[in-house]
C-alpha cells in the first residue's frame, strides 16, 4: 500500500467517494458506501501500523502523535 503520505491521500481519496456515494444513495446501508467504508477501514488500519511502526523506528515512546484528520 505505500508510504505514509500515499495512504493519507488514499484515505482522503476514499472519505470524499464514500461521502459522495453516500449523498447519491441517501443510505448508509448502500452496498457502494458500505464496500469504500470497508475500504477506507483497510487503510486507516494501514495508516496506524505504518505510524506506530515508522514511531518505534525512532525510539518514540508509543504514543501516537500522527493524525490524518
Amino acid at each position: 500500500m505505500g508510504d505514509l503520505a500515499s495512504i493519507e491521500t488514499t484515505i482522503h481519496h476514499l472519505r470524499a467517494e464514500m461521502v459522495r456515494a453516500y449523498e447519491k444513495a441517501g443510505d448508509l446501508g448502500d452496498e457502494t458506501v458500505i464496500a469504500l467504508s470497508q475500504q477506507l477501514d483497510l487503510y486507516l488500519l494501514k495508516f496506524q501500523q505504518q505510524t506506530r511502526r515508522s514511531q518505534g523506528e525512532a525510539g518514540s515512546s508509543g504514543e501516537d502523535k500522527a493524525t490524518i484528520f
